[in-house]
């Protein structure tokens, strides 16, 4: 009735807006607008719906309104210059087209109004704009003025969580680590969560276990010690502390994060339960759809996952974590190139390491090792991704590329300098370069790092290494007198397997044979090293030298377990299955009244009766490798490694398919989320008529292998290879045996290999 009553259509903008009629509310602000252009809320208001308008059109915006929307924001801080969030907002809008202006309209901001929030506005805008610089001066020039807006804010509040982590993120950034702790010092509720943003898993959780020992009933801790068990891919770990903290706070996003969780670690079965419930007791829950598509997707219904990620990206097309998972099934699907566009959505609407890593290694698939390479090292430097370190040197590795693997490595022990773990693998990389000298120097730090945390118990790797390393530089000499130094305690075995190494190097047989001899005694009946020195010395010295030795012992000790278990690895190593039988069967024997060493015995015999089956036909010992197992098994009747070894042996050797599902189901059943049982379990169905199953089951496996390591092991591929091909899926069989062969290696026998590139020449001939 009064066309030139702005405030009327001022509210029935709102109103519109409100009833999610946006064309008219866009008309009605617009109408607000050339009737009263100077009114500060009809300003603000016609902006506002104008952003709404163009955000729903995404990339079907047109110039013109495009244009429109920045006209209307202009007027809209023109008319409310004092508007601190439209400023910051107005600021970020044109921050891509116009960086110097919305630099300085922060700063203006800050300068006048000089609070925390604003302080960090301006650091993150900064930061943001300094990123997308590709000029040196400019770049440098954006993190300076986030550098001096973090500064203002620690000023201003030294103690404040978001100026901590802010400021602490830019440090580390900066390769300022220490200064970063320094800041957090005394802070360990900051400081945790800026050792696992940093890669630093063991020192969060040392942090975090203290905590919780405090105060267990600290909800924000248990969420910590939720993380790490998820980042470390602890079972034991994930069910206590998800349910400790329901007990704490059984809130819809606790209950959301103990879903995702054990759908992040595989145990589906446990995922459905929970997901069921909470879609029973809240059908409004908008997350319920993104968790239904993951669960179908862990579940290996890659197509029925597929379809209702579609359907929730329909409804929340701004969710990266969607993108991310849309991207996870086309890449299950070896819809490669649709995976790469997800993740690249979902890299833009939520940036993060986990889809930096979704897409390297969808790249290392198509063939686009540099690219991969990028994302790994940006997840490796934004956000300190241990998992895409990892991969990273496996990428190295793999392709080839020795100097970048060298500096990586460099990398590495600056950033973990206390830390064994990198200086081995470097050393060890050294050593294979024969660049005895830094290889030296790389082990002895890392034994010193060792010797620092605890004297009693140097690191055996950095110990070995060192001692390998002199070996291989022919300092005998130099070997001897550090081997010399560690002839009693943890690694005497180690010791003196090295020195008899040097002294057969120089010709003196007689003292190499005492020093392995003694090096023998020491390791006693730790198996891993009674096999290393008996590999090494029969290699040395010779395997007549190494019997005799061991016969000697026998007439004198014939009730010696050492001595009895050394016969037997001796012999196994030979592949004289039936003599290491026997001394094994001694073992067992002696070790009657420790039952679990007399099982652990019992379970080497089971390998080794298999090795003779494998190596003679004989099913004899398949027979006795079953019982064996199945005595093992009324001890321990839920022991997963013995159930999932029974099943593979028996579909692997095609002998009672049927009986090997019961053992395989039992594992299942027990161990859901282990890739290991996954690949046995959905082999066995597959070798059971199951196809269907089967591929859903190995599927699963796949996903399961993949979460820390850019590929799974040889024979699940080929085992998704026939899956895919019993259902007719000849592409993706296709695909799966060429990924097989691509990673078999030195390990995978010729059979194997000949086996996988036959069918890839049956579908190729196709």
């Amino acid at each position: 009735k009064r066309p030139v009553f702005s405030q009327a259509y001022l509210l029935r903008s709102q109103i519109n807006t409100a009833l999610g009629k946006q064309l008219d509310a866009v008309e009605d602000a617009k109408k607000a607008y050339q009737t009263n252009p100077i009114d500060g809320s009809i300003t603000r208001n016609y902006a506002f719906v104008l952003y709404e308008r163009n955000q729903s059109l995404g990339t079907g915006v047109s110039v013109e309104q495009a244009a429109e929307m920045r006209g209307a924001l202009d007027a809209a801080l023109r008319t409310n210059p004092t508007d601190v969030d439209l400023g910051n907002f107005y600021a970020d809008y044109i921050s891509d087209v116009e960086p110097e202006r919305a630099i300085a309209i922060c700063q203006q901001i800050q300068k006048f109004i000089p609070t925390v929030e604003n302080s960090l506005k301006l650091a993150g805008l900064a930061l943001k704009l300094a990123e997308k610089s590709t000029v040196k001066s400019q770049k440098d020039l954006y993190i300076s003025i986030a550098q001096n807006a973090y500064e203002k804010a620690y000023e201003t509040a030294p103690a404040d969580i978001r100026v901590l982590t802010g400021y602490s993120e830019f440090l580390r950034d900066a390769g300022r680590t220490e200064d970063a702790e320094k800041i957090l010092a005394g802070r360990n509720d900051v400081l945790w969560r800026f050792y696992i943003r940093s890669g630093k898993t063991d020192d969060a959780e040392r942090i975090l276990t203290q905590l919780y020992e405090a105060n267990p009933k600290d909800a924000n801790v248990v969420k910590g010690l939720v993380l790490i068990a998820r980042t470390k891919k602890d079972h034991a770990g994930i069910l206590k502390y998800t349910a400790e903290l329901l007990k704490l706070d059984k809130s819809v996003d606790n209950e959301i994060i103990q879903i995702e969780t054990y759908l992040d670690m595989g145990i589906v079965d446990d995922a459905q339960e929970k997901l069921a419930s909470l879609r029973e007791r809240y059908p409004d829950e908008p997350r319920a759809m993104f968790l239904q598509a993951w669960l179908l997707a862990k579940q290996g219904k890659l197509n029925d996952a597929l379809k209702l990620a579609n359907r929730n990206l329909e409804f929340d097309k701004n969710n990266g974590r969607a993108w991310q998972l849309r991207g996870q099934i086309n890449l299950g699907l070896n819809n490669f190139n649709n995976a790469v566009d997800d993740f690249q959505k979902s890299k833009t609407l939520q940036d993060g390491a986990e889809v930096r890593i979704d897409l390297a290694k969808t790249y290392i698939r198509i063939g686009r090792e540099e690219q991969a390479i990028v994302e790994l090292k940006t997840a490796i430097d934004k956000f300190g991704s241990a998992v895409a370190r990892n991969m990273l040197e496996e990428v190295y590795i793999r392709t080839g590329k020795q100097d970048s693997l060298q500096k990586f490595y460099v990398e590495a022990i600056q950033t973990f300098p206390n830390s064994t773990y990198w200086y081995n693998r470097a050393g060890g990389f050294l050593l294979a370069r024969k660049d005895f000298d830094n290889a030296y120097k790389v082990f002895d730090t890392a034994l010193q790092n060792s010797l620092k945390q605890n004297s009693e118990a140097p690191d055996f790797q950095a110990f070995d290494g060192k001692l390998r390393t002199l070996l291989a530089a022919q300092k005998y000499d130099q070997l001897l007198a550090e081997a010399t130094k560690y002839l009693d305690g943890p690694v005497a075995t180690i010791a003196y397997a090295s020195m008899a190494a040097a002294k057969a190097k120089t010709g003196d047989q007689s003292t190499a044979v005492q020093y392995f001899r003694r090096a023998l005694e020491k390791a006693g009946t730790n198996e891993g090293f009674v096999i290393e020195v008996l590999r090494q010395m029969s290699q040395t010295v010779g395997f007549d030298e190494t019997v005799k030795w061991c016969n000697e012992k026998l007439q004198t000790q014939p009730d010696s377990l050492a001595v009895n278990f050394a016969l037997y690895n001796l012999h196994g190593i030979a592949e004289e299955y039936n003599k290491a039988l026997k001394y094994v069967d001694e073992c067992i024997r002696l070790a009657s009244d420790n039952e679990q060493a007399m099982l652990s015995y019992q379970s080497s015999k089971a390998v080794t009766l298999y090795s003779a089956f494998q190596k003679t036909g004989d099913k004899d010992y398949l027979d006795k490798t079953i019982q064996e197992y199945e005595s093992i098994l009324q001890k321990q009747p839920t022991n997963i490694s013995v159930l999932n070894n029974v099943a593979y042996m028996l579909v692997e050797s095609g002998e009672n398919a049927g009986r090997a599902l019961e053992y395989a189901q039992k594992a299942y059943d027990a161990m859901p989320g282990n890739a290991n049982v996954l690949d046995t379990y959905g082999y066995v169905l597959l070798k059971n008529e199951n196809a269907q199953k089967a591929d859903e089951i190995l599927q699963r496996a796949l996903q399961q292998f993949e979460q820390n390591k850019i590929s799974a092991p040889t024979e699940v591929y080929e085992h998704v290879g026939m899956a895919k091909e019993r259902l007719g899926q000849d592409a993706e069989a296709l695909t799966a045996y060429k990924m097989a062969l691509e990673l078999a290696d030195e390990n995978v026998s010729k059979d194997v290999k000949d086996r996988i590139s036959a069918s890839i020449e049956k579908l190729t001939g196709k």
